[in-house]
């Protein structure tokens, strides 16, 4: 049986994000657990911070070229891929669904959406609207989503898939546990770092032995750790740069906690 060629394009699977670590978990389980020809398109021109596993081929592209979504359009038609998922934190599925339906109409689309509908302003909601019409599978991340387009989107069309997370369950041991809770994700205003913080001030007096670590890069970093010196709490809440390895932040022994926000 011919393996089945897949494309995987995303806008830059140099960020150190939820959604870049989803699109490379997602190559990697198709290379080797489905035995799918995966082909993962970056449109950022640098490496893949999260690992890809040797079977996924990585092309870096460039969106600053002329023309882009056109060229890649036509690459995609050339090598005949049988499903085409597009990563889209907002712009990319608006900008590549047109191309792909015109150029590659015998492809499945994909689109895989990491932003909230209700995220974006009305002009927005209805482009998405528009492309979600054209594509074979709309992949969201809560049922909410799914309720808020279902009258203009068939149901059937829409799955959702949360963002899966990358640590393995473990048995608890309580000799090791520490009063920790861990929030991963890229700092961001949408991502609502800002609203954890406000609500560790009251954590942070009814049980002030708990800490709060918050994993990621981003350009909110600078008013959320002024937001954390202005509540008083250097000594609860601590901003961590983004890492392949969160266990790393542990203390020896202590492995990632329950309680963690994805």
């Amino acid at each position: 049986m011919t393996p089945r060629n897949v494309a995987i394009v995303i806008e830059n699977i140099a960020g150190k994000g939820g959604t870049e670590r989803v699109a490379s978990g997602l190559a990697n389980a198709l290379a080797d657990d489905s035995g799918a020809q995966v082909t993962l398109f970056s449109l950022g021109g640098e490496p893949a911070f999260f690992p890809l596993t040797p079977a996924v081929t990585l092309r870096l592209l460039d969106d600053r070229a002329p023309f882009w979504p056109w060229r890649l359009a036509w690459t995609l038609r050339r090598e005949r891929y049988d499903a085409i998922i597009i990563v889209s934190m907002g712009r990319l599925s608006v900008v590549m669904t047109p191309y792909l339906r015109l150029l590659c109409p015998d492809g499945r689309l994909l689109l895989s959406e990491h932003v909230s509908f209700q995220q974006y302003p009305w002009p927005m909601r209805w482009l998405k609207l528009l492309v979600y019409a054209l594509a074979d599978r709309v992949i969201l991340l809560t049922q909410q989503d799914r309720a808020r387009i279902s009258r203009w989107i068939r149901p059937e069309k829409c799955l959702v898939i949360e963002n899966v997370s990358p640590f393995a369950s473990q048995p608890l041991d309580g000799s090791q546990r520490r009063n920790v809770a861990l929030a991963i994700g890229r700092l961001t205003e949408q991502k609502g770092f800002d609203r954890l913080i406000d609500a560790w001030r009251q954590i942070a007096r009814l049980a002030p032995s708990w800490q709060l670590l918050i994993v990621g890069d981003g350009p909110a970093r600078p008013a959320l750790q002024l937001q954390i010196a202005q509540a008083g709490l250097e000594h609860q809440v601590t901003l961590l740069p983004a890492t392949q390895d969160v266990a790393s932040y542990l203390p020896p022994g202590q492995r990632v906690p329950d309680d963690v926000a994805l």
